[in-house]
């Protein structure tokens, strides 16, 4: 993502500070594919303009990508990449302006020895399960339509295994997508096999301010999911869940 804020001038692209990142630990990485999505704009104040207590007043502006990148010395030839937008969008109205909001996935085709896997990346919408699942099927009839080829999905679902499976309406981060994905189109959920698994792998979630001053993961909604086209096999053999202790947080801020 790209924040930026216009009356300070300031600018930060999550992109190249992950990179230069990643380069000072001695790991480069490279973008295999990157997919743009939303680009949204609004002013932001603290108080309320209503009471007359609005201030500190800026313009902020993000704009939303999806992104995988490939580790330099990794020895993997990328064969294809690509990406697009869904059609199933949340939609905000301002008077009579309509504002949605967009999002995608990227993909990229990899050749591991003999074999080509299609890695996708996707972020599937947060205020409405209903669009997610919309959303999980677009990505099933688009770049994971192919049974004959091995395909990996990571996403941030939105989706929670662990939901009821029959209600109606859908409540946010219901399990619609993730049962969509995994056993209407056979996707296996890696997390679920990998050897002596005991950690429920809960990835959300923190309060809006994201300083919690206690681990409190409740909902397992960012997964890895594979569907090997016979013979390929995929399996998990180790998988780890980062970000869930006190001691990852950053002492300077407490993020």
């Amino acid at each position: 993502e790209i924040y930026t804020s216009i009356d300070t001038l300031s600018l930060h692209d999550a992109l190249p500070i992950l990179l230069s990142d990643l380069a000072s630990r001695g790991t480069r990485y490279e973008v295999a594919s990157a997919q743009q999505e939303s680009d949204v704009e609004a002013p932001a104040f603290t108080g309320s303009p209503l009471s007359g207590t609005a201030g500190a007043a800026e313009d902020v502006r993000l704009t939303d990508r999806d992104v995988i990148l490939l580790r330099n010395d990794s020895g993997i030839p990328i064969e294809g990449r690509g990406g697009g937008h869904y059609t199933a969008q949340f939609r905000v109205q301002l008077g009579d302006v309509t504002f949605p909001f967009v999002r995608g996935y990227a993909w990229a085709d990899i050749a591991v020895g003999s074999t080509t896997i299609r890695f996708i990346t996707t972020h599937l919408e947060s205020h409405s399960a209903k669009l997610a699942r919309a959303q999980a099927d677009e990505l099933l009839n688009g770049p994971g339509a192919n049974p004959d080829l091995s395909t990996v999905i990571v996403c941030d679902c939105n989706s929670n295994p662990d939901s009821p499976a029959a209600r109606t309406p859908l409540p946010i981060g219901s399990g619609g997508a993730y049962r969509l994905l995994t056993k209407d189109d056979g996707f296996a959920d890696l997390w679920l096999h990998q050897p002596g698994r005991a950690d429920p792998g809960s990835t959300a979630t923190l309060d809006e301010l994201v300083n919690d001053k206690t681990p409190d993961f409740g909902r397992r909604i960012d997964l890895v999911l594979a569907r090997p086209a016979p013979p390929v096999e995929i399996t998990a053999s180790r998988a780890e869940l980062t970000g869930n202790e006190l001691q990852d947080r950053d002492p300077a801020t407490g993020l």
